[in-house]
């Protein structure tokens, strides 16, 4: 089994990398099927690698809800996109997309919505062994009122921050509740793996 911190957990490995080692990093952006060296310090290194992206299976009523231009920025990337299958978030979403990621802006109802796609992953045998194994399943964290879910799907890394406009006010930002119901929900919008 490879040994690699996924790229929705990315920013907590890089985090820990320089937790451990005291010192800045420097991530190089790869293409698919490419590596590129980093180094932390003189003690840590890894490799930034392209992952194996799944195609996934579009799901047509969830897709006919975005607006034909999310459609045609999501379409015309090689990435699937997984999106809560919510009409009014749906509607307002904005897609997009670079080389190995993808992502979307929702707002609805009070509700701030942000999808984030990763295609690259850090290889970094050493790190899963100083931080006591491999990363959850899901993952679930809390700062400054936005709740974040992070998970795996189609070979990527993906992370779902909701964050709701009156803060504390709004029970959907007071507990995970409402985060892992609306992760519970997400649904491919685009086939992607192309």
């Amino acid at each position: 089994m490879r040994r690699f911190c996924p790229s929705a957990a990315m920013i907590l490995c890089v985090a820990l990398a320089v937790w451990t080692a005291g010192a800045p990093v420097a991530v190089a952006q790869v293409a698919d099927g490419a590596a590129a060296d980093i180094t932390v310090d003189d003690k840590r290194e890894g490799r930034v690698v392209a992952v194996d992206v799944t195609p996934a299976e579009p799901d047509l009523a969830a897709r006919a809800r975005l607006s034909t231009e999310a459609r045609a920025t999501a379409d015309a990337s090689p990435l699937p996109l997984v999106l809560p299958a919510d009409d009014a978030l749906l509607a307002s979403a904005v897609v997009t997309s670079g080389d190995g990621w993808i992502a979307a802006s929702m707002q609805a109802d009070g509700l701030h919505v942000a999808v984030h796609g990763l295609a690259v992953a850090v290889e970094h045998p050493g790190l899963l062994a100083e931080v006591g194994g491999a990363f959850d399943e899901v993952r679930v964290a809390h700062s400054h009122a936005i709740w974040t879910v992070s998970f795996e799907a189609h070979g990527m890394a993906w992370a779902l921050d909701i964050e709701c406009a009156t803060g504390p006010q709004d029970d959907r930002c007071t507990s995970p509740s409402a985060a892992r119901a609306l992760a519970a929900t997400m649904v491919a919008v685009t086939t992607g793996g192309q």
